[in-house]
């Protein structure tokens, strides 16, 4: 069984018991930097120069959106949209984790699943991302193989709830890949996409 993201599942296609983690991200999880990056040392001079001093705050990435609200969230997703590791299934279910917002245009996510925290970034509006990260290895007794699992994370955020897509990417490492190729059917690296939905909860 492999776990991505938090209640990020992905496991054999014949392992009936999917287990669900805290979710992330789920997707993706974050925070951001709403007003306080944006704010300078403007003078008031009444003059017009002011109103454009403003204007400057459309150029802050984190000015559309104030990104998830700390505290604890729930996860939900319907499994995967595409699935090119045809030997895994992903599944995730419901899961539960947390943000914390640093009040800088990042927010740190924690899976309930005890897998390690990640960091997530704002962007345009209510936009943010979670960047690449490796998530977990599997190993199969008798074979020159290891799979490494990577996951990116894409969505929105209203401040009390999120909308994205969880990205993954398995890598084959050893002289045995050529044959897991053949045994599991599947040409690595190969990639995978789960939507998913979240809510502060």
């Amino acid at each position: 069984m492999l776990l991505l993201m938090p209640a990020c599942v992905i496991s054999a296609t014949d392992d009936d018991d999917a287990a669900t983690a805290g979710s992330s991200s789920g997707p993706t999880s974050d925070s951001n930097d709403p007003s306080g990056a944006s704010q300078g040392n403007s003078s008031d001079d009444g003059s017009s120069s002011g109103a454009d001093e403003s204007s400057g705050d459309s150029s802050d990435p984190t000015a559309g959106g104030e990104g998830p609200q700390d505290g604890a969230w729930i996860y939900a997703d319907n499994g995967a949209s595409q699935n090119d590791c045809t030997f895994l299934k992903a599944t995730q279910g419901v899961g539960d984790f947390s943000i914390e917002n640093h009040g800088d245009g990042t927010f740190t996510i924690t899976p309930g699943d005890d897998t390690d925290p990640f960091e997530c970034m704002m962007g345009n509006g209510d936009a943010f991302s979670c960047p690449e990260r490796y998530v977990e290895s599997i190993e199969e007794a008798g074979f020159n193989a290891v799979l490494d699992a990577f996951v990116t994370v894409d969505g929105t955020t209203t401040g009390t709830q999120m909308e994205g897509e969880q990205l993954g990417r398995l890598e084959c490492e050893g002289e045995d890949c050529g044959v897991a190729e053949t045994i599991l059917g599947t040409a690595f690296p190969c990639t995978f996409v789960i939507p998913f939905t979240a809510v502060a909860g």
